[in-house]
Parts: C-alpha cells; structure tokens; sequence
C-alpha cells in the first residue's frame, strides 16, 4: 500500500447543519491537510452549509451526491474505483455507514457523549446514540477530541483503549484581522458563545447573573450564535428583571474575534463538553474565561481558567463576580490562558490526524 494516505470524506455533516463546531473541525482538518499534501475527495449533497462553502481544499475533488436515501450505494460504487492507500472518514454519525462496504479504512471522529449522557434533554439524542453505535461499530480507528471523550467512549461502549486516539482541536481566531464592522457594545460586558438550550446551561448562567447586584450594575450579557432569544427566553429575562441587560448578537469569524478581545471574560457554564471551542478561542485573545468543571473544560483549560459548579445558581454568581472584582487574578489569567492556547492549534490537529490515517495503511 501506498504510504500517502487518500482521504475520502463523507458528506454528512454539511446537510445536517448549517454552521456549527463539527463543520469548522472538517474544514480547518481539510485545510490542514491539503497544506500537508494530502489529497482524496469529498463527498456532499446539495445544501447551504457555509464552512462547506469556505472549503479551502485544493488537493480534494468534490463529488456531489444524490439523494440522501440512496447515498449509501453510491458511496459504493464510489469506493470501489478508489486508489490504495484510500481512507473513508465520514463527518458524523448515520446507520447508513452499516450498508458501506467495508472495502478500505475507516475512521470515525466522536466528538462527545451529550447524547448517553443526557438523553431527556432532546428527542433527537435517542437517534444519535443509535447512529452513533453503528458507525463505531463500522470503523477501524476512532478520533477522540479530547482524554475526556476516551475515557467516556471506554466507559460507554467498552473500546479497547488502543483503537481511540486524541487529536485535540484548535483556534485560528486569533490570526484574523480586527474587524471593522461588528456592532460596538458601549458597555463592559460578559460574553457567552454558542448554543443555549439544554445541556449548555445559558439559563442558571443568566439567573445566577440575575442574583448578582454588583454584575447587573457592572456589565451586560452579550450572546453571541445559538439564534435569536426564543420566547421563552425573552420571558425568563424579564422575570428575571435583566431585560435591557442581555442581548444577542450575530457575528462572522473576524467579529467574533473582536468581541473576545473586548470582552471582560467568557462565561461557559456547560453541564458537560467533549471540548469546547469558545474557552480555547477566547484564551487566544487574551479573554479570561470563567467555566464550569462540566466534562473536559478543565482538562483543555488547565489552570487558566477559574471554575464553578454549573448546577449550582450560588456557585455560578461567586465564581463569577468574585474573579471580576480581582484586577490581579484577572491579568495572570490572560497571561496564563494564551500559553495554554498555544498547544491548541488546528495545524496539530491535522497533524495528528494524518499520523492516525498513515497507522491505519502501513
């Protein structure tokens, strides 16, 4: 066999969402790899996700699918036609990887265990653990995000240690340009990012904000992704009394960046992450970051950052009101969070990744 792997990625993840962290590991990943080299194909079906739009892969054909119901045999047909030294590394988890032939390599990248976890948060999880089980069950080597993630896969579904690797993830947020057109918050304020519902425990992190007199007094809340306030949300703020405290905002890649560097710290109170993009993007930008001890947070952040409990609404205000109130701590943690991100960067991930691919065709 060939020593230079041929990657072949499959198309799941860019019809099953239209912006999101999974999207941003397979495009950085790709990218990565096309700078090592490394060429395939990706395979994709119609539709409006805008990492795969910003695909810089200039050693990838992309070959477009037909519908989703019948990808499965075309994938076949495809992988029967490919080179040695051919690796297929589908972008999330579908029982359809039961009817891909087993004809070359296959990795599978698990990103959490939310799902197994916390089952009664969505509906939608039961599926996933079932999809889930099936593409583990269907793969060689299995890509973990993080020790965390290892240790829950062994526990969960009993995998040998030897077949899961850890390939962190990465930030590139702070090698972007200032952005000059982002909305200007006239206020201090503290900055969450991402999705609030469920598990991502937005609604203790806002209540505990709530309790606070120094932090209503002090700074705003600034939400940035998830989509806009639900209903819901917009009642909880009012009773809550912080209606004209909190306030959401959409913001591309370079505004973002921004919007941690002018931040007073990130909040990040998941019950649990796999990773956690936002705490290694912030401390890349010299933005404290206060989180919760929730899954991998502090395996990533280390001692760089201060921790709450995040099922704990009194834990949550002192954490977070006592660590902004503290000018000293606040600047060791800056210092300390960039030489933590330092070991964070998407050109190891790639690097680990094509080390993990090059193991499976010796």
């Amino acid at each position: 066999m060939s020593g230079t792997p041929f990657v072949i990625f499959g198309p799941e993840i860019w019809s099953l969402q239209n912006e999101g962290g999974i999207s941003r590991y397979f495009q950085e990943l790709i990218k990565g790899l096309s700078k090592n080299g490394i060429g395939g194909e990706i395979f994709a079906q119609s539709n409006s996700n805008e990492r795969f739009e910003k695909l810089e892969s200039p050693n990838f054909a992309i070959s477009i699918l037909n519908d989703a119901r019948v990808s499965s045999n075309q994938i076949n047909q495809l992988l029967d036609s490919t080179r040695h030294g051919a690796i297929f590394h589908p972008t999330y988890y579908s029982r359809n990887h039961k009817n891909i032939a087993r004809k070359i390599p296959r990795v599978i990248t698990v990103f959490d265990m939310i799902s197994e976890l916390y089952p009664e948060k969505k509906p939608r999880f039961r599926k996933v653990i079932d999809d889930k089980r099936i593409s583990i069950q269907n793969s060689d080597l299995i890509l973990s995000i993080s020790e965390q993630t290892r240790n829950d896969l062994i526990h969960f579904y009993g995998i040998p240690k030897d077949r899961i690797l850890v390939t962190y993830l990465g930030s590139n947020l702070h090698l972007l340009p200032t952005a000059n057109d982002a909305r200007e918050i006239k206020s201090e304020y503290i900055l969450y990012v991402g999705k609030r519902d469920g598990y991502k425990n937005f609604s203790n992190f806002v209540t505990a904000y709530s309790h606070s007199k120094s932090l209503k007094e002090n700074f705003l809340i600034v939400a940035i992704g998830g989509g806009e306030f639900t209903p819901s949300e917009l009642f909880d703020f009012q009773k809550l009394g912080i209606s004209n405290n909190v306030t959401h905002v959409d913001a591309n890649d370079k505004q973002l960046a921004m919007y941690y560097r002018n931040a007073a710290c990130l909040v990040y109170p998941s019950l649990y992450e796999g990773f956690g993009l936002p705490p290694v993007e912030a401390m890349s930008l010299n933005c404290v970051v206060i989180g919760s001890t929730g899954g991998s947070i502090p395996e990533i952040c280390k001692n760089a950052a201060q921790y709450f409990d995040p099922t704990s609404i009194d834990s949550i205000e002192h954490v977070v009101s006592t660590t902004l109130s503290d000018v000293q701590k606040m600047e060791h943690m800056r210092k300390l969070g960039q030489k933590v991100a330092e070991s964070f960067t998407w050109e190891k991930t790639a690097s680990d990744t094509l080390e993990a691919y090059k193991s499976l065709i010796r």
